[in-house]
């Protein structure tokens, strides 16, 4: 966030009044949704079976798929866990989730999300994860709706500075990902989940705040443009 607003001010731009506001998605009201109708290849193996949620963008898809494969089956077998493909691009990230898919020992715990596109139907699914792990934003947020534990790979700034509002970093690029430690951040989430809820509820608290302001920031200079534009219209 400092780094935006010194971008701006290295323009010109007065910093005084600049604010820093957070993606409008933080505000979303998650829809339940029925996961035999979402997910109707998924059949309950035990009630205390984990639910992973994973999304790897298409954009920039991560390198070593093989490798990022056996990392899931590794995690799926230590879990005990279901993992759920939940692409963001239902077209283009289908496609690469289901080519790792298909390299994965264990695909056939391996089980993709079919539902409605809408985001509070996805942030509504997403919230019956017990983790998420995502190279997409939206996922991130999606999952934080709900302070369900994420672990982010990043592709970019936008990650890191979301993860970074969590106390987290990420597991690596996708570029260079770190399957090592991405198997231990899954690990230490889903063994300290409270912790992070606790965490994210501040951070989300925070994010809310942000949004607000720069929501009355934005009515407070259109008031100024449409008196303006008022004033003109009288004097002419």
């Amino acid at each position: 966030m400092k780094r935006q607003k010194k971008n701006l001010a290295a323009i010109g731009a007065d910093t005084d009044r600049v604010v820093v506001a957070c993606d409008p998605a933080i505000i979303l009201n998650p829809v339940a949704v029925r996961m035999q109708e979402v997910c109707p290849s998924y059949t309950s193996t035990g009630l205390n079976c984990k639910k992973i949620g994973i999304c790897i963008s298409s954009q920039s898809p991560v390198r070593k798929s093989r490798q990022l494969a056996e990392t899931m089956d590794r995690i799926i077998q230590e879990h005990d866990a279901d993992l759920f493909l939940i692409p963001m691009n239902p077209q283009t990230d289908s496609v690469i989730m289901n080519d790792i898919k298909g390299t994965m020992a264990l695909s056939h715990r391996v089980h993709q999300y079919v539902g409605s596109d809408l985001p509070a139907e996805v942030a509504g699914f997403t919230a019956r994860m017990d983790l998420v792990i995502s190279s997409r934003l939206h996922l991130l947020i999606l999952a934080t709706l709900s302070h369900v534990p994420v672990v982010g790979i990043s592709r970019g700034s936008k990650v890191d500075s979301f993860l970074r509002q969590l106390g987290l970093k990420s597991v690596g690029s996708v570029d260079n990902p770190d399957f090592e430690l991405l198997e231990n951040e899954c690990r230490r989430l889903m063994s300290h989940s409270e912790a992070h809820e606790a965490m994210s509820r501040l951070a989300v608290d925070a994010m809310k705040k942000r949004l607000n302001s720069g929501i009355c920031e934005i009515k407070y200079m259109l008031g100024i443009y449409a008196g303006r534009q008022r004033s003109l219209v009288l004097t002419q």
